[in-house]
């Protein structure tokens, strides 16, 4: 078979822009006007002609590149049909290669390839391919578990040390190695809420323990509520939380003090502070303190004859406590009993010369025409 990319000085299977390019080349290198009288440059410029018609044609360089990578046999020449638009080339196929297998005829039945005993079958196969999956989960998720305790026990012993952003950054990568681990979270939340004080991360850190927690934890309950009575517009949430935590630390003074501190201080929730406040006293029934707490309460509600009775219990407990005979003062000043408001801002002013009010002094020096 005639090898044109050779006429043309190409490599096998050139592009159609090489092709174009070798043919302007050729072209003008043997054309007839530059080479009168020259056989040998005519026959070759017939043949560069040939070539570029073959080969600058998409289909036909398709067909002959074909034949050209099969190797063609040059003993069966190409067959020339003349036409009245042209003359037209065909090649004739070469002997197919020994490689291609022929067809089967259709009674032929292939034989089917017998089962080695010893070789495990399909299912088989899949069966052990899901083991070993799973088998390799559960091998990374020990390796991952068993770091997340031995960070969470990093973190316990910088906690101890009051190293809290070293707690922090152990309990981070406890929590990322084991994210159902409650016992990190808690910890976490409790690191955020008490002594970084991160308390919406505090909140997202309790929130996770609660759900992951194996059964009910109402100290999870206590502490997010805590966290969530430091934010904004989280009120409603911190008081849904008290109160599923409350009922588990009726003989609990100091949580049933804390809940109280953070209704009255943060939540402003008087009713809910002077009811744990209450409850606190009966165990505490000797503790000034919080007889004064709950007349300021009684106070801030309004109910000045409360809020005296309560002051009445304090100032027997701490009888030279001047702010006691100061408060109660203010309660008898809007219950408009002089005689009483204006005994006890007098014992105020004996104990603590330095107190002031100008209510009271007028109210006190006032005296009618």
């Amino acid at each position: 078979m005639v090898n044109y990319y050779r006429i043309l000085e190409l490599a096998d299977f050139a592009p159609r822009e090489a092709v174009k390019a070798a043919f302007k080349r050729l072209a003008f290198r043997y054309h007839p006007d530059r080479n009168p009288n020259d056989a040998e440059a005519e026959a070759m410029f017939k043949n560069i002609n040939e070539a570029h018609r073959l080969l600058n044609d998409p289909n036909k360089k398709y067909r002959y590149d074909e034949l050209l990578r099969t190797g063609a046999s040059p003993a069966k020449p190409p067959i020339v049909v003349n036409h009245e638009n042209g003359e037209k080339t065909y090649y004739q196929r070469p002997n197919p290669d020994p490689k291609y297998r022929r067809r089967a005829p259709s009674e032929f039945t292939a034989k089917t390839r017998e089962q080695n005993p010893y070789l495990p079958t399909n299912t088989q196969m899949s069966f052990i391919a899901i083991g070993l999956v799973i088998y390799v989960f559960f091998l990374v998720r020990t390796v991952f578990i068993s770091y997340a305790k031995v960070v969470y026990v990093l973190a316990t012993k910088d906690i101890g040390q009051r190293d809290y952003r070293s707690a922090y950054e152990h309990l981070n990568q406890a929590v990322a190695n084991a994210p159902t681990d409650y016992q990190a979270l808690a910890l976490k939340g409790q690191l955020c809420g008490e002594h970084l004080f991160y308390y919406y991360e505090a909140v997202e850190s309790y929130t996770q323990a609660i759900k992951h927690a194996p059964n009910f934890r109402a100290e999870y309950f206590l502490k997010r509520g805590m966290a969530l009575s430091q934010l904004r517009n989280r009120k409603a949430e911190a008081n849904s939380d008290f109160g599923q935590a409350a009922p588990h630390y009726l003989n609990d003074v100091a949580v049933l003090q804390q809940i109280a501190e953070a209704y009255y201080n943060r939540l402003r929730n008087y009713d809910k502070a002077l009811k744990f406040y209450k409850l606190v006293s009966k165990q505490k029934p000797k503790d000034p303190r919080l007889h004064q707490i709950l007349g300021e309460i009684s106070i801030l509600q309004g109910k000045y004859d409360a809020a005296a009775l309560h002051f009445d219990k304090a100032i027997v407990l701490d009888s030279q406590n001047s702010q006691l005979y100061y408060k109660r003062a203010i309660c008898h000043f809007f219950l408009q009993d002089k005689p009483r408001a204006c005994g006890d801002w007098q014992r105020a002013q004996q104990f603590d010369p330095n107190i002031r009010s100008e209510e009271l002094e007028f109210f006190c020096n006032y005296k009618e025409e």
